[in-house]
């Protein structure tokens, strides 16, 4: 999918661009309740959606799963 800067600026996007990262992670966990990196960044994406409680807590899961990286993260959007 290629998109112009004219239809990103004025919301010509379909909604596949911002849901997109959000289901692919959740498909991902499904498949491989061990996938960190799919924990990690699902929990980045519901912090940028604002579900911060979620994300924090998909942070923490993905810190157990060794990406210690995420606990920075989890300290920085916790205070």
């Amino acid at each position: 999918l290629t998109y112009t800067y004219k239809q990103i600026q004025y919301g010509v996007t379909p909604y596949i661009l911002h849901d997109y990262p959000y289901l692919s992670n959740n498909r991902a966990i499904e498949l491989n309740e061990d996938f960190a990196e799919a924990w990690y960044n699902r929990g980045v994406t519901r912090i940028y959606l604002g579900e911060r409680n979620e994300g924090l807590r998909d942070l923490s899961r993905a810190g157990e799963l060794g990406i210690y990286k995420a606990y920075n993260l989890i300290k920085r959007f916790s205070e």
